[in-house]
């Protein structure tokens, strides 16, 4: 004779919330806070000093469409005559 068990939805439900509780924490654990790779003042290419040196550096945050601040690398990275 089999035996079934049947399981409630409440207890389906915890059991999912459980398991996305824990997969949204481990996430926020392996991803931490780490520094940045630069600083906001560290040169990023070797055409950043003489930029710098003729204020003509490159932003370090420039704004999207949506409104938010976003790194501007392609302008920071990239040397511009």
């Amino acid at each position: 004779m089999i035996i079934r068990r049947r399981f409630s939805l409440d207890s389906i439900r915890s059991r999912q919330l459980a398991t996305c509780v824990l997969v949204c924490a481990s996430a926020a654990i392996l991803t931490g806070c780490r520094p940045p790779v630069f600083g906001p003042n560290e040169d990023r290419s070797q055409f950043d000093r003489f930029d710098q040196a003729r204020d003509s550096r490159a932003q370090t945050l420039i704004e999207d469409e949506f409104g938010r601040k976003v790194p501007n690398l392609r302008k920071r990275l990239v040397h511009t005559e």
